[in-house]
């Protein structure tokens, strides 16, 4: 009896073998893929290190370690372990005029470790001063920033929409050489400005902010609309005057009064610079002045012009 059981034991074995495809699958020990294209800064309050992994891959580790080595490149040490969405590491633990080597490994569900990424060195300087004499001027269409730093420093400009939240990516394509940044402007909402001092270093080497610049677009007031001038035709005053340089200007406001002792009041309000007032008119003598609309302001008065409506025979 012994002897069937075994047998069929031997049989049920091999026919589950002969249903496989080929030999059990190793891939779950497989070692995961390595961090890749590490690169760094240094700004004044830390040592920022940045990588990729791949996002298909990231679901088969358990984490990524970041190692620092303080002595040459050997004898790496853990300074933390991330989970994989982590793609960036700050370390706070520096000396300027010292070097620093970073590698990192990630670590499997399994329990099995990449081979290690390559090995950035990092030697921080101490970063410029802190910007001076910020100063910002809107113009036509765009606002203009200028700064004093270090003769042999650059400059990093950084922008945001919510006020002291700034991404650790300037807004410049190249360090700025120049102490002077030009952007576009923002007519509808607040828009907020920092600049940061650097020297021309392969990891940045960046310095403190400067205070915070903050564009309103409630305090942007037009130019008086100038060339303010009538044409009278056909019992209709033609008021026409110059289109304003800046491009915000959203229209414009016309006021009129019959005579020297009323106070005026405003008759219309246009996107272009022309309008048509009709008759009937209360006087022979008309007065007129126009404002230009900002976003939320409006500018001071143009000259005032006497409009006849008495023509000739």
């Amino acid at each position: 009896m012994k002897g069937i059981i075994i047998i069929c034991c031997v049989c049920l074995i091999l026919t589950i073998s002969c249903g496989k495809k080929g030999n059990p699958t190793l891939k779950v020990y497989e070692k995961p893929f390595s961090p890749a294209n590490i690169t760094s800064f240094h700004r004044h309050d830390g040592i920022y290190l940045f990588w990729q992994y791949p996002v298909q891959e990231s679901q088969k580790i358990k984490g990524c370690q970041v190692l620092k080595s303080v002595d040459g490149g050997v004898n790496f040490k853990e300074l933390v372990f991330l989970n994989p969405q982590e793609l960036s590491y700050t370390d706070r633990d520096f000396t300027v005029g010292n070097n620093y080597y970073y590698k990192l490994r990630c670590l499997s569900h399994r329990g099995v470790l990449s081979d290690a990424s390559e090995i950035i060195k990092i030697s921080p300087v101490k970063p410029p001063e802190k910007p001076r004499e910020i100063l910002s001027t809107i113009k036509n269409d765009s606002i203009e920033i200028r700064w004093q730093i270090h003769p042999e420093a650059k400059a990093n400009i950084y922008k945001t929409f919510e006020k002291g939240s700034y991404s650790l990516y300037p807004i410049n394509s190249k360090p700025l050489s120049d102490n002077i940044f030009i952007d576009k402007l923002e007519p509808s909402r607040i828009v907020y400005y920092t600049v940061r001092p650097l020297w021309g270093t392969q990891i940045r080497d960046e310095g403190i902010s400067s205070d915070e610049i903050e564009v309103n677009p409630a305090f942007f007031m037009p130019s008086s609309p100038s060339g303010l001038t009538y044409a009278y035709a056909q019992e209709k005053i033609y008021l026409l005057w110059k289109e304003n340089p800046e491009n915000w200007v959203k229209g414009y406001r016309v006021y009129k009064k019959s005579n020297p002792e009323e106070e005026f009041i405003l008759i219309a309000e246009t996107s272009i610079p022309v309008i048509v007032d009709a008759a009937p008119f209360a006087s022979t003598t008309l007065f007129y002045y126009v404002t230009a609309l900002g976003p939320f302001a409006q500018s001071a008065p143009s000259e005032i012009i006497e409009a006849i409506t008495v023509q000739d025979d």
